[in-house]
């Protein structure tokens, strides 16, 4: 059987990228393991807690990070840390939030997004903005 673009990129993230989601709510990582199809994902439950915890997670530090900018206080300072942090730069990031949540964001976090997501969010809109972060991450390192 053929395999469609959307279990191609599903499977894509299951083998080959740690999923973390930031966010105080369980209900958020909740749907982010079903939107992106997978069994489990890293959870910090504040910005503090990720920044704490990511330099020192080892073989488990995360291939993409998705935001809940209506909860993550200080996300500017995430963003900044794990795309100007050589050991996290790699990192993919994706902010989940509603307007004011991103016009709140400092200019140059912004920028930095891999990824984003209006609130509220449906599965379909952050599995694209997932799958299309790691197109571009994967055309890159063909280059």
């Amino acid at each position: 059987m053929k395999e469609t673009s959307n279990q191609w990129s599903v499977n894509q993230c299951r083998q080959s990228v740690n999923v973390y989601v930031v966010s105080s709510k369980f209900s958020f990582a909740e749907a982010v393991k079903i939107a992106l199809g997978l069994d489990d994902v890293g959870i910090y439950s504040s910005t503090p807690d990720a920044l704490d915890q990511i330099p020192r997670s080892g073989d488990a530090r995360p291939g993409m990070v998705i935001v809940d900018l209506t909860s993550a206080s200080e996300a500017d300072r995430l963003i900044h840390f794990l795309k100007w942090s050589a050991s996290t730069s790699h990192v993919l990031i994706i902010g989940v939030g509603h307007d004011s949540d991103f016009t709140t964001l400092e200019a140059g976090a912004l920028r930095l997004l891999d990824g984003a997501v209006k609130a509220p969010f449906t599965r379909f809109r952050l599995f694209a903005a997932a799958k299309a972060a790691l197109s571009v991450r994967s055309e890159e390192l063909k280059a």
